[in-house]
């Protein structure tokens, strides 16, 4: 129980900021909540202590989105400002703002939404032209979107997003394998001694899988899925080494 209440404090307090005033009473009635929780006699008093604290958490939440939403002025807001409110809209469980916000910081070239947004379009609409238009907005790259920019123009499949898949895929084989040449200087000058650089510092939910156009997979809309683990660039490769 220990364990949720943190998360719900954390998410709470240092994602969805609130005023000070807010977050003493929030945390005061959790607590109380908490040990109404750990001293219920049998297991519907438990289930409604539990009910409580995730109506508690809801409405504490949702002050802090409208506070900080109304705090967004769209004149002046950066790729990061709005990349840090959809990352907070998505921990509120509002999927509509996160969406709108991932996809005004890709139009800025923030690389993690324009990941996001990429990952959107592909996932539910298999739209691999999403690809061509997002990519001259970015301004730099993460690896989880070369990966999945490198994928989706291979997989668009024309003579354009092919050229620009192929030095996609060899900047992500390159980072991914961690054999760039200075590293191999730095390893060599005795700087790092245990090796190659770990550029693959992201979560696997940020890179995502091809499963092929079969009818079957497009009836259920599962061509494209989000990674349930790291990917090892194997499909990629694949369409690489087909296209030479």
């Amino acid at each position: 129980m220990k364990s949720i209440r943190n998360s719900i404090l954390f998410i709470s307090a240092v994602v969805l900021p609130i005023s000070a005033t807010a977050q003493t009473d929030y945390y005061t009635r959790m607590e109380a909540l908490s040990a109404q929780y750990d001293s219920a006699a049998d297991a519907d008093a438990r289930k409604k202590a539990l009910n409580e604290m995730t109506a508690l958490d809801t409405e504490y939440k949702g002050a802090a989105v409208k506070h900080m939403w109304s705090e967004l002025d769209e004149k002046t807001a950066t790729a990061a400002n709005y990349r840090r409110v959809g990352l907070s809209m998505a921990a509120a469980g509002e999927k509509k703002a996160c969406k709108w916000s991932f996809r005004k910081g890709a139009e800025l070239g923030d690389p993690y939404c324009v990941n996001q947004a990429l990952l959107e379009q592909l996932t539910e609409l298999s739209y691999t032209e999403a690809a061509l238009y997002l990519f001259p907005k970015i301004k730099t790259f993460t690896l989880p979107l070369l990966h999945n920019m490198a994928l989706a123009l291979y997989v668009h499949n024309t003579p354009e997003s092919l050229a620009i898949a192929k030095p996609l895929a060899e900047a992500f084989f390159t980072l991914f394998d961690g054999k760039t040449e200075a590293d191999r200087d730095a390893h060599e000058s005795g700087k790092f001694a245990t090796g190659s650089i770990n550029y693959n510092v992201y979560d696997y939910t940020e890179y995502i899988d091809y499963f092929g156009d079969s009818e079957a997979l497009k009836m259920v809309g599962k061509c494209w899925q989000i990674s349930r683990s790291y990917p090892d660039g194997k499909i990629l490769r694949q369409y690489y080494e087909n296209s030479k």
